[in-house]
This record gives C-alpha cells, sequence and structure tokens, in this order.
C-alpha cells in the first residue's frame, strides 16, 4: 500500500483546519539578517492567512527534506514517523486557530 506523502496529508489536514490558510514551499531559505539561500536539499514551508485584499500573514514556517515532503510513503513504518512530525505542527496550528476564535468571540 503506498501512503500520501508529507505534503498531501499537511496540506489535506490544514484545509480541513481553515480553508482561508494556504501552504506553499519555497527552494530559498530566508535568515533574519535578511539575506537568502538556495538549497537544493530542503524546502521552506510558509503557512500563510490569505486574507482577501492584503498580503497574506504569516502563521508558521519550518524547513523540511524535500525527499520527505514529496515522496509517496511506500510503508507503514515511515507513514506513521510522518504523521507524528506533521502532526506537531499542525496542532500548533489548531491551537492558534483556536486561540484566534476566542479572542474574536469575547472583542465582539
Amino acid at each position: 500500500m503506498i501512503y500520501p506523502s508529507y505534503e498531501k496529508y499537511f496540506t489535506d489536514r490544514v484545509k480541513i483546519i481553515s480553508p482561508k490558510i494556504a501552504v506553499r514551499a519555497y527552494k530559498r531559505i530566508p535568515f533574519e539578517d535578511g539575506t537568502f539561500v538556495n538549497n537544493n536539499l530542503d524546502f521552506y514551508i510558509k503557512v500563510t492567512n490569505n486574507r482577501t485584499g492584503h498580503d497574506p500573514a504569516l502563521i508558521m514556517a519550518f524547513v523540511i527534506c524535500r525527499q520527505l515532503w514529496k515522496n509517496l510513503n511506500t510503508n507503514k513504518a515511515d507513514y506513521k514517523w510522518m504523521v507524528r512530525h506533521a502532526e506537531s505542527h499542525l496542532e500548533a496550528l489548531r491551537q492558534g486557530c483556536k486561540e484566534s476564535k476566542n479572542v474574536i468571540s469575547t472583542t465582539i
């Protein structure tokens, strides 16, 4: 059995959390001083809020190995490891969405 890639799993779960959130993969990794490095081994993943009429607001960013991001998982052990890794990022995203909804509901 072939299991989905990290990219497919992560983007599908993000769409369940909120359809207004976008996931993009970049080849260039930025540093805090404003410089970039082209890395042939990793992707820089940005999770943003697609607000209409505004620049997308960065929610989270992380670096991940290109092979892990793109390749399908061919065995169950690899898939379980990938799910555990993805769920750490997804849980932080879920928590942030829950907190932002609480802030909005208390200010109205």
